[in-house]
């Protein structure tokens, strides 16, 4: 939602830069917590073979993620800010609503296909991806009015309301309009 309002008022380039910034803190986390479990565990500690289970695969999950976030936002991103130039910058809830349902069902069925299914099987991902998508989709609508409110009172006291006519789809090209 924070990145649907930041496209909504700065456009997509500070979006893809706040993006870019996320993953950035997210992969720097990944790596700490990797360089951690290398570390020897203190000789009181009983429970590191539980510490490793749980955080041992964070590379793979984080990475994953990663992927995931990049493309499902960038997708929600550009759907957001072609529609504010092709509606002219009407329906914000509706445009919301789409932007999030098309970004949010590709990151689901990204972190399905790289995250739960090799660890789950087929069957269960599906049953989890359904039940994800259902909550994204439900936080979605409850929030779309006070994203709207949001975005409103930051257009109107930063005085901006910026429409983009080219949009790049591309996450790696940043234009700061």
């Amino acid at each position: 939602v924070l990145g649907i309002i930041i496209t909504e008022v700065y456009g997509s380039g500070r979006a893809k830069l706040v993006l870019w910034s996320t993953l950035g803190c997210e992969l720097f986390f990944a790596i700490i917590v990797y360089a951690l479990l290398l570390l020897p565990a203190p000789k009181y500690w009983q429970h590191d073979a539980d510490y490793h289970f749980v955080f041992g695969p964070i590379i793979h999950f984080v990475l994953s993620g990663v992927i995931s976030v990049l493309i499902s936002n960038t997708v929600s991103i550009y759907m957001l800010s072609r529609l504010k130039y092709l509606l002219t910058g009407k329906f914000f809830c509706l445009r919301m609503i789409f932007a999030s349902a098309i970004g949010g069902l590709t990151m689901v069925m990204l972190i399905v296909l790289l995250v739960y299914m090799p660890l789950v099987g087929f069957d269960k991902s599906i049953v989890l991806a359904k039940s994800i998508y259902i909550i994204e989709l439900i936080y979605t609508l409850v929030l779309s009015v006070p994203a709207w409110l949001i975005a409103n009172i930051l257009k109107n006291a930063e005085g901006i309301n910026i429409i983009e006519k080219n949009i790049k789809f591309n996450p790696f090209i940043i234009n700061l309009t």
